[in-house]
């Protein structure tokens, strides 16, 4: 069942200031968004029930980002409020700790530069003419499930499918 993006956020934020690397907005929006597309690609299952659209900057969960863009620039220190940490299932565990260990290192300029790989989700849907296009997740899961054949092939230990 997916989770509201929000909470997923929060497991973000938290390892964030936990490893004393505090995220950006931006930074914590890329994450979700990695989480989410691990989750698709890897497992074919949803882990948020937010829609991803394409920015300017790259692929959007909305609603992470209303709840986020006050903290403007500056590393955000405290989870959302108003959000219930749900029950997360084994495979959604792995993937948010697999992105946070793969991902969490970086900023979010360099994150969401990642997102515009030319053959990418993104940049299939950006379109500057067009303000908050939506992406859909059948493309999402494609591009990653490609990314993540690559990964086996070539540098193991990367993002993976766990059978657990």
């Amino acid at each position: 069942m997916p989770h509201d993006a929000k909470a997923i956020a929060n497991e973000f934020i938290w390892r964030g200031v936990q490893t004393g690397r505090p995220v950006t907005p931006l930074a914590v929006i890329k994450l979700v968004y990695f989480s989410h597309a691990w989750m698709l690609a890897l497992h074919d299952h949803e882990l948020v029930d937010d829609n991803v659209e394409a920015w300017k900057y790259g692929p959007v969960i909305p609603s992470v980002y209303h709840a986020l863009k006050h903290h403007g620039w500056r590393p955000v220190v405290e989870r959302i409020r108003g959000v219930r940490r749900p029950d997360y299932t084994s495979k959604e565990v792995d993937i948010i700790e697999q992105v946070w260990q793969k991902y969490g290192k970086f900023s979010g300029v360099y994150l969401s530069a990642l997102t515009h790989a030319p053959d990418a989700p993104w940049s299939k849907n950006w379109n500057p003419t067009e303000k908050n296009t939506l992406i859909p997740d059948e493309q999402i899961k494609d591009y990653y499930a490609k990314q993540a054949h690559k990964r086996r092939r070539s540098a193991p230990g990367r993002i993976h499918r766990t059978d657990s």
